[in-house]
């Protein structure tokens, strides 16, 4: 993969991140002649609110127009994302840019590569980032993907139903179970996904923080899951299910919880606002029935996960960006476990990029150093949010 392909990537990186974030300013000046015939794939989860694919379409197709490139983007459900990008990291084969959120910069590590260039360019432009965007995609000393969105979890209700049973919107989770209990007789059960899904992870870790539970400390290493405010919230979760849920969220996906408000049977989730987005667009009758409150709190105060996004360079983009240590010390290797044999691992040791291939064997190529900011088409900066986004 030749140097304009490279920049070509790493440019789109820079400049989607910014478009997705609501900016002006894609690029300015001419783009290289060379760009013409490249193609930049992008693999994102698709939307619950279908009006933003639409919107990073267009986006796509502005600075395909403007950039003499084109641009394709391939949206797949969130639940097959993992899977997606492990088989791409491990056949070093795929799209161009990948969308991340949650925890997967963190996952992926080993097939992301470094772009702090693109990150700190950015801080020293606009600001500091947000400690959430930096605990986020900064791995171990280096930034693996450009933040650009977060998404707050507040609760929704109906609120109809709630009057029904004389209920407030909940401020609490023990007032969840109350209503909640209420509702379950009623025909309308409250919800959330207890199941192998990132809405599963964002409430429950939710609940967890707000009864002054957690998994790990502050070191980042010590385990302290086992506690007594952990076996507090097993019991309340359990309670909630038993006695105000459907047990069907214990198979939910990320939809599920939209389509089952805006189906009529629920009356209480916590969730982005996007089955809103789409009950206001199809002039659903419960659009004019639904409520939202700050995500419950707990005797260990108000928490809820804001779940950021980000974009990296995808996993074909490993093999054509060298790391930066020469002789002053090697990087941090990167391997990927496959059966009794190794991915790729790439070492620089004295200005040469040694590759240890699958079993063992070594092959050593010249480093190709990357291109600099400066080396990229200028464009416009980062602003920080000022408000979630639906999704």
């Amino acid at each position: 993969m030749d140097r304009t392909q490279r920049v070509g990537r790493r440019h789109f990186l820079r400049s989607s991140g910014r478009a997705l974030a609501g900016l002006a300013g894609l690029l300015a000046g001419q783009p290289p002649a060379a760009w013409a015939a490249r193609e930049l794939s992008l693999l994102t989860a698709v939307n619950y609110a279908p009006t933003s694919d639409v919107k990073l379409a267009e986006l796509g197709k502005r600075f395909a127009k403007l950039a003499g490139a084109s641009v394709r983007i391939d949206h797949i459900q969130s639940v097959q994302m993992s899977a997606k990008l492990s088989s791409q990291l491990m056949s070093r084969s795929g799209h161009d840019i990948i969308s991340l959120e949650m925890h997967y910069p963190w996952l992926f590590a080993p097939g992301l590569v470094d772009v702090s260039d693109i990150c700190t360019d950015l801080a020293r432009k606009h600001g500091e980032w947000y400690s959430f965007a930096r605990e986020h995609a900064y791995i171990r000393g280096q930034w693996l993907a450009v933040p650009y969105l977060f998404i707050s979890f507040p609760g929704s209700h109906r609120i109809d139903l709630f009057e029904q049973v004389g209920e407030k919107p909940p401020d609490t989770w023990d007032d969840l179970l109350r209503a909640g209990q209420k509702l379950k007789k009623l025909g309308h059960p409250v919800g959330f996904a207890i199941s192998q899904t990132t809405d599963s992870v964002s409430t429950l870790y939710s609940i967890l923080w707000s009864y002054g539970a957690r998994d790990v400390a502050e070191d980042g290493k010590t385990i302290t899951i086992n506690s007594k405010a952990t076996e507090i919230v097993v019991d309340y979760v359990r309670a909630l299910y038993n006695d105000a849920m459907d047990p069907s969220v214990l198979s939910w996906d990320n939809a599920s919880n939209n389509q089952w408000l805006n189906s009529g049977k629920g009356s209480w989730i916590h969730n982005p606002i996007s089955h809103y987005v789409v009950a206001k667009e199809k002039q659903m009758p419960v659009a004019k029935v639904t409520g939202f409150h700050s995500s419950p709190a707990g005797p260990g105060g108000r928490h809820t996960v804001g779940v950021p996004r980000s974009l990296a360079p995808g996993s074909s983009a490993r093999t054509s960006i060298s790391p930066r240590n020469s002789c002053a010390g090697s990087s941090s290797p990167r391997s990927i476990t496959s059966g009794s044999c190794r991915a790729t691992t790439t070492t620089t040791r004295c200005g040469a990029t040694w590759r240890t291939t699958p079993c063992g064997t070594s092959t050593r190529s010249t480093s190709r150093s990357r291109p600099s900011p400066s080396t990229l088409i200028s464009t416009a900066g980062r602003r920080r949010p000022t408000s979630a986004s639906s999704s």
